[in-house]
């Protein structure tokens, strides 16, 4: 059986993982930033509504990779709250 020491250990590695996955995140949505910028710069002017279209699904893109961020920091500080009262 594990100790508590290496319990908490273990949870801190977790933690570790969720934060580099935040970081991960981060610039990825900045990817998807870029990619809305060189949309819009290419399609000024145009009313297709594929263009339209396309800049509508990055948006969603960026909003679901924000709501995974934030579920992730929230995973990251429910773990450390239980890591403490061990």
């Amino acid at each position: 059986m594990a100790t508590i020491e290496e319990i908490k250990a273990s949870l801190q590695a977790s933690v570790q993982k969720g934060e580099e996955a935040v970081q991960g995140l981060q610039r990825e949505a900045s990817t998807v930033d870029e990619a809305i910028a060189m949309l819009q710069g290419t399609t000024t002017g145009s009313s297709h509504q594929l263009a339209s279209q396309a800049a509508a699904q990055y948006q969603q893109a960026k909003q679901r990779l924000f709501e995974a961020t934030q579920l992730i920091k929230a995973a990251i500080d429910t773990t450390n709250n239980y890591r403490q009262i061990l």
